[in-house]
C-alpha cells in the first residue's frame, strides 16, 4: 500500500505542477498583454487583433522605415480601438481627439457637402501626420472627404489664455 501512495503523491504533484503554469500563465496575461506594456510580438497580436497593421501601406515624408516603431504602433493601435468604438458623431470625433492628443484642440467643421474641415491646433510627430493624412488616426464615414489644417501659432481667443489661444 505504501509503495501505491507515493506514486499517488508523484502523480498528484505533477497534475499540480501544470494547474499551477496554467495559473500563473493566467495571472501574468494581462500585464503581458497590456496595450502600454506590450512589445514587439504582444503589440503584433494586439495589433491584429483589433486591424491595425505594423507596417504602413506608404513611405513617411520623413524618409523613414515603413515598419512603425513599437511607440508609434502602440499609438496607432490606441487609435485604431477609438475608431472601432467611435458612435458615428461630430463629439464623438472630438472626445477621440482629445483622448489622442490632450493637449492640443480639433476644431471641426461640417461643410454639409460630404467635406469637414478639420483645424488642427497641436504638435504632432511627422509619423502621426503622416498616418493623419492616410486616414490611419481618425474614423471618416465612407464618402466624406476631411481636409486638414494645421496651426502651430498661438491664436487669437476672447478672454482665454493658454497654449493655444492667447
Amino acid at each position: 500500500i505504501l509503495g501505491k501512495f507515493e506514486n499517488g503523491e508523484k502523480t498528484v504533484t505533477q497534475v499540480l505542477e501544470k494547474v499551477e503554469d496554467a495559473i500563473l500563465c493566467v495571472e501574468t496575461f494581462e500585464s503581458n498583454f497590456s496595450l502600454d506594456n506590450a512589445v514587439g510580438d504582444q503589440l503584433d497580436t494586439i495589433g491584429q487583433f483589433v486591424g491595425a497593421k505594423r507596417k504602413l501601406d506608404f513611405t513617411p515624408s520623413d524618409s523613414s522605415s515603413s515598419t512603425l516603431s513599437d511607440d508609434d504602433y502602440r499609438f496607432l493601435i490606441k487609435s485604431k480601438i477609438a475608431q472601432n468604438s467611435w458612435n458615428g458623431t461630430t463629439e464623438g470625433l472630438e472626445n477621440i481627439w482629445s483622448n489622442m492628443f490632450p493637449e492640443s484642440t480639433l476644431i471641426i467643421y461640417d461643410n454639409q457637402d460630404m467635406t469637414c474641415n478639420m483645424l488642427l491646433m497641436s504638435s504632432l510627430s511627422s509619423i502621426q501626420i503622416d498616418m493623419l493624412m492616410n486616414n490611419m488616426l481618425l474614423p471618416r464615414p465612407n464618402g466624406v472627404h476631411y481636409e486638414y489644417s494645421f496651426v502651430t501659432k498661438t491664436l487669437f481667443g476672447y478672454n482665454k489664455n493658454d497654449s493655444q489661444f492667447a
